[in-house]
């Protein structure tokens, strides 16, 4: 198994060679983040899990939700370190709202959630967000549908 450092060090010898790809850098800005931040989780929206599976690589120090509606991307992530997969057959508006329930649930402790998405094979023209989530924030779990 790669440590982090590892990892990174990789990732960093292969941009010299070629530029890296976007996926790729949103990874490493995760895990900076995580450096950086008290984070609870991080939760990626996925159809196929490859963006779950590439922050796996980074051993990072919190859990990773995948959320999808495809069992077998699920079945498949259960094998990825750090990562739990999270059955949701319904898309997600809200994903804020989400993630605050789903971390209170799961009573994780931190002061923010990390939310990456990326283009699918349903949204090619989507780009590659980090969105962080305060979860200090007002919300109403009571009122909104989380996922897990």
């Amino acid at each position: 198994h790669r440590s982090r450092q590892e990892a990174r060090e990789l990732m960093t010898r292969s941009e010299a060679a070629r530029p890296c790809a976007m996926s790729d850098l949103i990874s490493m800005s995760v895990e900076r983040v995580l450096e950086s931040a008290d984070a609870a989780a991080v939760i990626v929206p996925t159809r196929s899990g490859a963006t779950a599976r590439r922050l796996a690589r980074f051993r990072l120090p919190v859990w990773v939700a995948a959320v999808s509606p495809e069992a077998r991307a699920c079945a498949a992530l259960r094998f990825s370190y750090g990562v739990t997969p999270v059955l949701l057959p319904e898309a997600l508006e809200a994903w804020d709202v989400a993630a605050r329930k789903w971390i209170q649930t799961n009573e994780l402790p931190g002061d923010l959630a990390v939310l990456v998405q990326g283009p699918s094979r349903l949204r090619p023209d989507r780009n590659h967000t980090l969105e962080l989530i305060r979860l200090s924030a007002q919300s109403d779990p009571e009122g909104a549908d989380g996922f897990g």
